[in-house]
């Protein structure tokens, strides 16, 4: 009995050492854990999201890359820090809808951290050397119907959007492709200039440079149903697949701990919704292909659409034959 007492006890001061800190946050720098590799997509928008947001905040947000696992090695890592909010993620949505149902995980990525904002989406390409013989998708598709297992495609996980568009037309066609994963967009580019895949999904900011230089070709915008601005004659694999195949444009999101206290959440809610809207982001986000959201999610919304989007995303898995045995 006088056990129970103590942990009772210990635990009431806990919550009111929490709530005492949360009055006075953020008195030190914050660390922001992103689980993918340094140079890519989901990296560069993590630290320019960051920069706005400390402008706000007071602190520095110092970015630590933990890749591995399609980010759930990140997620790990913040889910087991203190809940003070001096310890945060910034990642895609891959972790969360996605990788759940593909990875054998000893955790719930939404149930068990404190999802803060999801603030903007991305686009990604298809994308080849520009001395491929592929002019267009519908080369590529053909070369990979007519050769099984001859195409080789390269993607920064197989629980991303840039895994799951190309695989999901792949099973409506009966295509079969060798699959070659890397730890981030960089990685992929990399491997596609230096001819060591023959295609690859690779998120539209980090490849744009090599585009213009006239390095890489783009066949296709693999989510989304609208062509992008920048290349109305890039088709979206919307337009050769079934609308069950169809993937949304993934999305970046801010998260915590689970049981932050209520002040510190709000904080940081508010903070990167700021960060998200000024101007600073918003051009680099133009310029990068990663669109801020005209009005960012939070709280129980943003939980709201994580479950629904999971569960989406958990049909075309069980689909494709992808989920975790």
């Amino acid at each position: 009995m006088k056990r129970l007492i103590w942990r009772t006890i210990g635990a009431a001061l806990v919550l009111v050492s929490l709530h005492a800190a949360g009055q006075s946050y953020p008195a030190q720098p914050i660390t922001a854990i992103v689980g993918f590799a340094a140079g890519g997509s989901a990296d560069a928008t993590s630290r320019v999201i960051a920069d706005e947001a400390k402008k706000i905040l007071g602190v520095d947000i110092v970015v630590q890359n933990k890749p591995g696992a399609s980010a759930t090695v990140g997620v790990s890592a913040v889910m087991t820090a203190k809940p003070d909010g001096y310890t945060i993620g910034a990642t895609t949505d891959s972790p969360f809808l996605r990788a759940p149902h593909m990875l054998k995980l000893n955790f719930d990525p939404i149930a068990d951290t404190t999802p803060l904002v999801f603030y903007a989406v991305q686009r990604n390409f298809i994308v080849v050397r520009e001395d491929s013989p592929f002019k267009t998708f519908d080369d590529l598709l053909k070369f990979a119907k007519d050769n099984p297992g001859k195409l080789t495609f390269g993607h920064a996980g197989v629980p991303t959007t840039l895994y799951l568009g190309f695989a999901g037309i792949a099973n409506q066609l009966g295509i079969k492709f060798g699959n070659v994963p890397f730890p981030g967009d960089a990685q992929t580019l990399l491997a596609v200039l230096g001819g060591h895949v023959m295609a690859a999904g690779i998120s539209a900011g980090p490849t744009m440079p090599q585009i213009k230089a006239g390095k890489v070709r783009a066949l296709a915008v693999i989510d989304g149903t609208k062509r992008m601005e920048e290349f109305p004659d890039v088709p979206t694999m919307s337009e050769f697949s079934k609308p069950e195949n169809v993937i949304a444009s993934p999305g970046m999101v801010i998260f915590g701990p689970k049981s932050m206290p209520p002040e510190v959440v709000k904080k940081l809610e508010d903070a990167f919704v700021r960060a998200a809207n000024s101007e600073g982001f918003k051009k680099w986000g133009n310029d990068n292909q990663t669109y801020a959201l005209a009005r960012p999610l939070t709280g129980s919304e943003l939980k709201e659409y994580l479950a629904a989007e999971s569960k989406k995303m958990s049909a075309l898995i069980d689909r494709l034959d992808l989920r975790a045995k």
